[in-house]
């Protein structure tokens, strides 16, 4: 009898088991769209069996975009169609809700072509380049639909896109210009240089004056040199030429290394161009200032903060069926308190809380 049992409940338990892997199919898999076209997905969800079911309700939702202003796919939830905005690879997720609310989720990348490029311009935000400094040269890309797409030194979002998409080269068209394999841009010798780029054959080019270095020595000064984390400290570097006079609005670079106290650990921080530090995990750092080939140096120490309470619990919550990644928390227009948790870690589904009186 307990073996009949026991096969009994193994069976079901391999059933119940085989019948849950189930998965979601979508014509979105592999899908290419050109900007403004629009495409509503045919999407179900089939099980290992290659049964299919229907869902009561689908869900689409560009996933960088669900709690954002994220546009490059926008989603018509009235009639569950998509609409290619911004060219590049976007992931779009599909929830199906089924029988008794049941959930199956899965994300699907979609690739919007990229427009032919009409026009490439290149600019510079600081004209005074001086030997030694590398160039932060912008990128102005304008395409057949008259769309100007611009990619500074600093846009990796937008940069990848293209440059991992589009063919591209770079040149100098003298040895005052050195570049990389890695298209960083070093200014190397004094004078006139040009630098020619080519996006899908189109070209554009900029005159680059590179100077000498009027720079002879650089002092760095800041407000403090032992902080706690979150404290911002201000720095500020001095440039002196050869005869020890201080050059006026001459562009610095600032920069950082650092080691954390704890081994387990890797020191973190923020350096602004205007010079502003802040260490985020305590530890000791080296914040540099350089202008062309001539830099300085500044030992900072930032320490624990050590702000410690205790806290009580007076609540729970539970949703044991659904991880979650975000928890915020905020006053309503009400006066009252709420709180947010789920979103894409539970499958697109968010959780509303009252937390006005917690307990």
């Amino acid at each position: 009898m307990k073996k009949t049992i026991l096969t009994l409940f193994f069976s079901c338990f391999i059933l119940t088991l085989y019948s849950q892997n189930k998965t979601i199919i979508s014509d979105l898999d592999g899908l290419t769209l050109n900007i403004g076209e629009t495409f509503t997905p045919n999407t179900y969800v089939s099980n290992s069996d290659g049964l299919k079911s229907n869902c009561n309700n689908i869900i689409y939702y560009n996933k960088k975009g669900v709690f954002s202003s994220a546009t490059s796919i926008s989603v018509d939830t009235e009639n569950g169609s998509i609409k290619a905005n911004d060219p590049g690879t976007h992931e779009v997720v599909a929830i199906c809700i089924g029988e008794g609310g049941k959930r199956h989720s899965r994300t699907f990348e979609v690739f919007v072509n990229y427009p032919k490029i009409k026009k490439v311009t290149l600019k510079l935000d600081d004209n005074s380049t001086y030997i030694g400094n590398y160039i932060p040269l912008i990128y102005e890309i304008t395409d057949e639909l008259n769309v100007t797409r611009t990619i500074d030194y600093w846009s990796t979002d937008i940069a990848s896109k293209y440059f991992s998409k589009v063919s591209f080269s770079i040149k100098a068209l003298n040895d005052k210009i050195n570049i990389d394999n890695s298209n960083n841009i070093l200014a190397v010798k004094n004078g006139i240089s040009t630098i020619e780029a080519d996006f899908d054959g189109i070209k554009g080019s900029i005159n680059v004056n590179v100077l000498k270095n009027p720079t002879s020595k650089i002092e760095l000064v800041s407000n403090n040199e032992n902080a706690k984390t979150g404290d911002v400290i201000q720095f500020k570097a001095l440039a002196y030429d050869k005869k020890g006079k201080v050059i006026e609005n001459i562009p610095v670079e600032f920069s950082f290394t650092g080691k954390s106290f704890d081994k387990s650990n890797t020191a973190s921080g923020l350096i602004l161009q205007d010079g502003r530090f802040v260490g985020d995990v305590a530890g000791k750092y080296v914040v540099s200032a350089r202008i062309g080939n001539i830099s300085a140096s500044k030992v900072v120490n930032i320490f624990k903060r050590n702000v410690k309470r205790e806290m009580n619990t007076v609540g729970t919550g539970l949703v044991n069926d659904k991880h979650t990644s975000d928890f915020w928390v905020f006053e309503g227009v009400d006066g009252n308190d709420y709180a947010v948790t789920g979103t894409w870690g539970a499958d697109g589904t968010s959780y509303f809380w009252d937390v006005t009186e917690p307990s």
